[in-house]
């Protein structure tokens, strides 16, 4: 449904599940890489350097990008960029689970699987908890912002443990099947969510230069302290 029907529609509890389903394949999920990268990496092969930057790089683009997607979400509409958030987690997951052991591939299908994991993160969280103040009364708010939390911390909470019995019953390519399968579940269940994005259309300034410097200083940082070892950089005889 993509139009502005915001006056009439109410959130129930399908659609805040929906939303659940959304933070869960990012916090529940995407994290669960901190505790089966062993047994990942016997599978694939990777350098350490790699490894790490493949478990921090999910974290890094969400934490850049969240604020300015929020912002983003308030121009192309908060369920555009929820739905797309969805997508992002599907098709991230999805390359995680299809990477290939010792390949040239490896590395880079991994990478591209962690930072759609990380869009997806960016994506969700704030699109979902601005609607949440739209489409639920101030009663109903309460009960879903607790429920909305519960999937930010508290899907990180048993990360550890739904990666320990997923590695240990089947495989740590099972927990992004899953992940998959989550997103699209929510997606399903967003499927009558309204557009909705705020009235105001006055275009405020936006520091891009700004924002692209500050993007790229990080990522040199996550760089240099992941490869740096590997390429030179901490070598003070080089």
């Amino acid at each position: 449904m993509d139009k502005d029907s915001t006056t009439t529609f109410r959130g129930n509890d399908r659609i805040l599940f929906g939303f659940i389903c959304g933070l869960l394949s990012f916090w529940l999920f995407a994290m669960t890489l901190l505790n089966v990268r062993g047994e990942m990496n016997a599978d694939l092969g990777l350098s350490p350097s790699l490894l790490n930057l493949a478990v921090s790089v999910t974290s890094l683009v969400c934490g850049i990008l969240i604020v300015l997607i929020g912002g983003l979400g308030d121009r192309l509409g908060h369920t555009r960029m929820t739905r797309l958030g969805l997508i992002l987690a599907i098709v991230g997951a999805v390359l995680i689970a299809l990477t290939p052991g010792h390949s040239p591939l490896t590395a880079p299908i991994l990478l591209l699987g962690r930072i759609c994991q990380g869009l997806s993160g960016a994506c969700v969280m704030p699109s979902t908890l601005a609607l949440l103040r739209v489409f639920w009364d101030e009663k109903g708010r309460q009960r879903a912002i607790s429920l909305w939390s519960m999937g930010t911390w508290g899907g990180t909470a048993f990360s550890s443990l739904l990666g320990g019995y997923m590695t240990q019953w089947l495989s740590w390519r099972w927990i992004f099947w899953l992940a998959a399968a989550v997103a699209l579940l929510g997606l399903f269940l967003i499927r009558t969510l309204p557009y909705y994005r705020p009235g105001s259309d006055a275009k405020g300034g936006r520091d891009i230069p700004g924002i692209a410097t500050l993007i790229l200083g990080i990522v040199s940082l996550q760089l240099y302290v992941t490869e740096g070892p590997q390429w030179g950089w901490v070598d003070v005889k080089s």
